[in-house]
Order: C-alpha cells, then sequence, then structure tokens
C-alpha cells in the first residue's frame, strides 16, 4: 500500500453550526468526531464542552480525510495528529489525546496499524 500523504492542518479551520450559533475550530484543535444517528459531536483538545451539529459523520469523513482525520468505527473518526497508541492490540483499543479509549473496529484495524508502522 502507498504511503498517504496528509494536508497541513495549520490554520485551516471549519465552521461548525449548533444551537443557531456559528463557530469556527482550528481543524488542530479537534481530537475526535463521535456520532449519535444524524448528530456528531466535535471533541476538542481544550476542555470546552464538545460541540454538537446536525451534520452525518460520512460528510465529516468526506471533508476532512484529506487532513489526516480517520474513521476508526462506524461511530468514530479520530484526528490522526492526536492519535497516541493503541493499547491492547487484542481489544484494539487506541489512546487519542484528550478522549477516553476507543475501540477501532476490525474493518479500520488494518489500516489504523499501518498508520502507526509509518
Amino acid at each position: 500500500m502507498e504511503k498517504k500523504e496528509f494536508k497541513s492542518q495549520n490554520e485551516i479551520r471549519i465552521t461548525l453550526r449548533t444551537n443557531g450559533e456559528y463557530k469556527r475550530v482550528y481543524l488542530k484543535d479537534i481530537n475526535c468526531i463521535t456520532s449519535d444517528s444524524y448528530l456528531s459531536i466535535v471533541n476538542l483538545v481544550n476542555p470546552e464542552i464538545p460541540i454538537t451539529v446536525t451534520k452525518l459523520l460520512k460528510e465529516f469523513e468526506e471533508d476532512l480525510s484529506d487532513y489526516g482525520f480517520i474513521r476508526i468505527s462506524r461511530d468514530k473518526i479520530v484526528n490522526k495528529i492526536h492519535m497516541v497508541s493503541i493499547k491492547d492490540c487484542k481489544n484494539r483499543e487506541i489512546v487519542v489525546k484528550g478522549c477516553k479509549n476507543m475501540v477501532i473496529s476490525r474493518r479500520y484495524y488494518p489500516e489504523i496499524i499501518k498508520l502507526f508502522d509509518k
């Protein structure tokens, strides 16, 4: 498999609409995005309250995959720059800075392992 190069996240921002207001967030400040049906929860590195938006996780994946955001399961995307380690290979648990440990699905596990090998 060819090594994938990601675009720099420096100074790139996205606008998130939540509860009738718009928030501009730097990509480098997002550590993970989780999904609950049609709602997506954007978790930030700093201890702010997560931002809930009505945007499908698939849309986030399409918009942010070139910047190092990687899908690890049906309901989670993580920012590669905040991935710390894979804690338990048997249970496929990943440590992401600022988030609780998450389980990588069997489907995405081989791709995530290749990212750690590089």
